[in-house]
């Protein structure tokens, strides 16, 4: 059930992706961080994308121009969907949470194999429509690594953690 106490103890998440494709994953919980880099992306259609190139390959782990699958954060999706199902073992209970998330929970149920065998919880919650529930107040600015998933997720814990503050100070809640 979505409360104070829920934003306060969440998972936070982001995904950068290119179409339907994962390319990066990060999860900020009150506990632990878990970040990972798909060894299976499509390096050329990545390449492609200038955006891609200009604001998330710039983050990714990579040797002489190619992404370095030798890297410990580059897995495949395999692992990374037995990674993300431990993760949420020892998170349980925690709900999930993230800025405009719907198209990110897709991809994250895609690794394993659509939202009915997805060992992710089942909704996700978003920082942003809270944010507009309190009348749409400036949220404080990213600092760093705007496009890097793991530090995406950081600061979508850091501006969760803020709009509880002033859900606190509004309405009076706990």
């Amino acid at each position: 059930m979505m409360n104070i106490q829920s934003i306060r103890d969440g998972v936070f998440f982001d995904l950068e992706f290119n179409g339907l494709e994962m390319i990066s994953i990060g999860f900020v919980s009150p506990t632990e961080e878990y970040y990972a880099v798909s060894a299976e992306v499509d390096q050329q259609k990545l390449l492609a994308d200038q955006f891609l190139v200009d604001n998330v390959w710039a983050h990714l782990p990579t040797r002489e121009g190619s992404l370095d699958l030798l890297h410990p954060d580059v897995k495949s999706l395999e692992i990374i969907a037995n990674d993300i199902e431990a993760y949420f073992e020892r998170n349980k209970g925690r709900e999930l949470w993230g800025w405009c998330p719907a198209y990110d929970k897709v991809i994250l149920d895609g690794i394993f194999g659509g939202m009915l065998n997805s060992k992710a919880p089942m909704y996700a919650h978003d920082v942003e429509t809270v944010r507009l529930l309190l009348g749409n107040p400036e949220r404080p600015e990213q600092k760093a690594g705007l496009h890097n998933s793991l530090e995406d997720a950081r600061y979508q814990r850091d501006l969760g953690l803020w709009l509880a503050d002033r859900l606190e100070e509004k309405f009076g809640f706990r």
